[in-house]
């Protein structure tokens, strides 16, 4: 997100599964103590904050499957730069 202008078509999704806990299930990271401080690490700022920071439009976060079609569409049909979060921390 550091490199500007952005392109007009430019489309960022971000899964957020509450920290990268895939990462904890890898041998490697855990067994040097890396696990936490680089790849299971919490955000330190908002995304919708993030977003707003470097000017994408938010189309939203969306915590349901309904969520997601609805907020896609805009993500999909805005017209410069934009940002949608699918919000999977709420899954079983």
């Amino acid at each position: 997100l550091h490199v500007q202008p952005f392109p007009s078509n430019l489309r960022v999704v971000v899964i957020d599964n509450a920290g990268g806990q895939i990462f904890r299930w890898l041998p490697g990271p855990t067994s040097v103590g890396l696990t936490e401080p680089y790849f299971a690490a919490p955000p330190t700022a908002s995304l919708e904050a993030t977003a707003d920071l470097h000017r994408l439009h938010f189309a939203g976060r969306a915590t349901t499957e309904a969520e997601w079609i609805q907020m896609s569409r805009a993500w999909l049909e805005h017209s410069g730069p934009s940002l949608l979060i699918a919000d999977l921390t709420s899954r079983p």
